[in-house]
């Protein structure tokens, strides 16, 4: 009973205090004046006295008689109607002691388990928990967790007791006396919360990646018959899975779907992906889709925001592939075939435009490559270089550490008077670099667009203006706050790219030889010797190096062989194992953990993929320290090593990536390989 009413029960009972007083001052009020008249009164007035006293402590003593009688009622009917209530009551109550032994629990309980002979077993005996639950739950003061029991869903609380009633050392914690668990049935709340979550929308964006490249060859009936089955077929396969589709324009839609259905597209990975390349456009390409979608969004305007970004980074990632946003995090789907490039010309002069305003009004220019610099990232900075000596700008290119390639360039490449005037540009080292900062830098990212990937990142935050030009696959993790973003995966280089900008940029720019030499460099690393990821723009630039004074001997021994390092790549070819149908591995035991023995790794993997039948191959440093370099190549026809590097923690193309790996064993990192390939091979 609540304290308000044991109060009023005293109070109306007179049960607060004895009243001595009310019962002894009559006897005074007659005993005094009979006793003033005469004292012989004393004894009469002393036994009156006594008398009214004892009849005060006995009316006193009853009426706590009556207040005990009515407490042990009311405690009697507490407790008989609190096990009452909960023995019968609709929610499962369990107490375990402090060494997880059932010691109670109620009928509704029992009913749950549909079991009586519970006495006594442990918490993880009696309900579907992971091993050592009990020792979680007794370190927390309450927990909560979902259990399925009986073909129902219950919610599960737990909540520790303690004996707070004992004295306490200073700074000692009570000691657990038990476990109360709750069980809560919330079937119908989780089948609602599970309808909700199966009915809600995903929308989808859906572009064709390259339907003016697959209609320029065609004629009007052939562009007819194209939409025709493009649309049709986007629109069946939207209507099989319980969808709904609006065309927007001949290469553009916007799909919905219910949540539960998308589960059903994941799980045949966006088969329409490999549909569409079997359409018969009439001319020499097969048209590819993109495919941006979001599960969910703070509401649909939202939701469809998230949906264009999904498709710009399956776009920017080379297209025929999907993009889910699931609650900010994305999934890739498909890309397995060759990358089709969306880039134009137009583009080009447009970036060339924005690009030069934006240099134009910077006090001072500082561009960056990736760390450790290889020839394309060297030859990027240069190129950058050159735009800024054409508009007599200042500007520096900023390294971490002098590179060997680097070296080798200024050795095979330079002479006097132009290998001065580059490496009067070169700023090494953090704090050197940092100090060139001033409120109104340009910094210009080249051939990467990840922080951890700059060769000086201190300098991402202390720069406000930003530009990225890069041919990788956008990331996940890209730098955002860029004022330009140009980003084209299908061409074969970053320097490919910038030179294609010189011609938009201005028609009197003129290169030097040596800044020919470099971009050409770049171009000849990344493709390979033009053989990988070409088109014909690359050789349209690689002309117009070549016209600018690019001299092919020196390029030919700026990518010649040591001896030494001829013997290294024989000997990893010789110890090439076949771990999956058509991919090769090799690995480099207790390597020097060196930029020399990356770029060795790297054209073993290249060399691997001209063996007839290997589609795919890594070659793999073991270094000394304990970590891992993986380089990993792909001819393009089955493999794509970008997702494959990627689901390992790095990045790069389709047919040329790598990571890097701590804490790996090489078996363990085999194993991973093998995965990987598996879900390829699946795909």
């Amino acid at each position: 009973m609540k304290q308000q009413q044991y109060l009023e029960f005293i109070k109306k009972n007179n049960i607060d205090a004895p009243h001595y007083v009310a019962y002894l001052l009559p006897p005074l009020l007659v005993g005094i004046p009979l006793i003033w008249e005469n004292v012989c009164w004393i004894p009469i007035v002393q036994i009156a006295l006594i008398i009214a006293f004892k009849w005060c402590q006995k009316n006193y003593q009853n009426r706590l008689n009556i207040f005990s009688d009515y407490v042990d009622t009311m405690v009697q009917n507490v407790e008989r109607n609190t096990y009452y209530i909960t023995s019968r009551m609709q929610v499962g109550l369990a107490v375990f002691s402090a060494y997880g032994r059932l010691q109670w629990r109620n009928q509704y309980f029992d009913k749950i388990l549909d079991n009586s002979h519970l006495a006594g077993q442990n918490m993880e005996d009696i309900l579907p928990l992971p091993e050592n639950t009990f020792q979680t739950v007794s370190s927390k003061e309450e927990t909560e967790r979902t259990l399925e029991l009986q073909g129902r869903t219950y919610s599960m609380q737990t909540k520790r007791m303690l004996d707070e009633d004992k004295p306490l050392v200073p700074g000692e914690q009570p000691a657990l006396e038990g476990i109360a668990v709750y069980l809560y049935d919330i079937t119908e709340l989780a089948e609602l919360k599970k309808t909700y979550a199966n009915e809600k929308l995903a929308l989808m964006y859906v572009r064709c990646d390259n339907y003016d490249e697959v209609t320029r060859s065609l004629s009007d009936n052939g562009i007819i018959a194209l939409n025709g089955a493009l649309n049709g077929m986007i629109t069946k396969w939207a209507n099989s899975h319980n969808g709904f589709s609006i065309h927007i324009n001949n290469d553009f839609a916007i799909l919905g779907f219910k949540h539960v259905d998308v589960n059903e597209i994941v799980r045949d990975k966006f088969a329409i992906l490999d549909n569409v390349h079997n359409i018969n456009a009439g001319g020499r390409l097969s048209p590819t889709l993109s495919i941006g979608m979001a599960m969910d969004g703070e509401n649909l305007n939202d939701q469809l925001d998230n949906a264009a970004n999904a498709l710009d980074m399956a776009l920017n990632r080379g297209g025929d592939q999907a993009v889910i946003d699931h609650d900010g995090h994305l999934s890739y789907y498909g890309a397995t075939g060759a990358v089709t490039s969306k880039a134009t010309r137009v583009r080009a002069r447009i970036v060339a435009q924005a690009l030069r305003e934006q240099m134009e009004n910077a006090d001072n220019i500082i561009v960056m490559g990736h760390n450790q610099e290889d020839y394309d990232a060297i030859g990027a900075t240069v190129g950058i270089a050159a735009l800024a000596r054409f508009l007599k700008k200042p500007i520096h290119i900023a390294v971490g550490n002098y590179t060997k390639d680097m070296r080798q360039c200024k050795k095979i490449l330079g002479d006097n008077e132009e290998d001065g005037y580059l490496n009067d540009l070169i700023v090494i080292g953090k704090d050197a670099v940092l100090d060139l900062v001033c409120p109104n830098t340009l910094l210009i990212l080249v051939d990467h667009h990840r922080e951890q990937l700059s060769s000086v990142p201190e300098l991402l935050d202390k720069v406000e203006h930003k530009i990225i030009i890069d041919h990788h696959r956008r990331s996940e993790d890209i730098i955002t706050d860029t004022t330009l973003l140009y980003q084209e995966p299908t061409s074969s280089s970053t320097s490919e790219m910038i030179t294609e900008l010189f011609p938009y940029f201005d028609e009197d720019l003129e290169l030097t030889r040596l800044e020919a030499s470099y971009l050409y460099a770049g171009i000849f690393l990344d493709s390979k010797k033009f053989t990988v990821q070409t088109s014909e723009r690359t050789f349209d630039v690689a002309a117009y190096l070549k016209s600018s004074g690019v001299e092919q001997n020196k390029i030919n021994r700026l990518f010649a062989d040591t001896l030494e390092d001829s013997q290294i790549r024989a000997k990893l070819l010789v110890d090439t194992k076949i771990i999956a149908p058509g991919f090769a591995v090799t690995i480099n035991k207790d390597a020097e953990k060196t930029q020399h023995n990356n770029i060795l790794a790297s054209q073993t993997a290249d060399q691997l993929i001209t063996i007839l039948d290997v589609n795919g191959a890594c070659a793999i440093n073991a270094y000394k320290d304990g970590s891992i370099g993986i380089n990993a190549r792909s001819d393009g026809t089955k493999f794509n090593v970008q997702i494959m590097m990627e689901a390992l923690g790095g990045g790069g193309h389709q047919n040329v990536a790598a990571c890097q790996l701590t804490n790996k064993t090489v078996d363990e990192v085999i194993n991973l390989l093998q995965e990987e390939i598996k879900k390829q091979m699946e795909e």
